[in-house]
């Protein structure tokens, strides 16, 4: 009996879960890959930051700053330290930048909104950009480690 209600209480807040649009299947949860730098599969979101997210052939990878240790305070410098960083992560995800879906570009300042152009279509293999970019600006030391940019994308493998 026991079973029985749990069973059906499972089922109502599964059914709840779902039409609200916040349930995570377990069979989603089994095919994610998280990396903290090793590449194994998880079943629960990890604790620590991740580099990527693998799910099907989609790798969704965010979080990529300059810190001050690495190098001079330039727009320039932030950028290709921060692209640097992602293209290592989409690398080990078995991607890369040339499979880019989508970049989300966070910068301290709305008037490195131009500037940022050159560093980051730098960044790419030809100096040609791929995907699409989104940029927001967010108030200088609102990135974490007081950087002038930040990173997000969408790649495929």
């Amino acid at each position: 009996m026991k079973t029985n209600r749990r069973n059906v209480l499972k089922a109502f807040i599964a059914g709840i879960a779902g039409i609200t649009g916040i349930a995570v299947t377990n069979d989603i949860n089994a095919k994610a890959l998280h990396s903290t730098g090793e590449s194994e599969a998880k079943t629960a979101y990890p604790e620590e930051p991740v580099k990527f997210t693998k799910l099907g052939n989609l790798v969704f990878a965010s979080g990529f700053i300059c810190l001050p240790h690495e190098g001079p305070r330039t727009l320039e410098n932030h950028t290709k330290v921060a692209m640097g960083k992602l293209e290592a992560a989409l690398k080990e995800a078995g991607s890369g930048l040339d499979k880019l879906h989508r970049v989300t570009a966070w910068i301290d300042d709305p008037a490195n909104y131009f500037p940022l152009n050159a560093p980051y279509a730098a960044a790419f293999p030809g100096g040609r950009r791929r995907g699409n970019r989104s940029c927001m600006a967010v108030s200088p030391g609102n990135i974490p480690g007081n950087s002038m940019v930040a990173f997000d994308a969408i790649a495929y493998v």
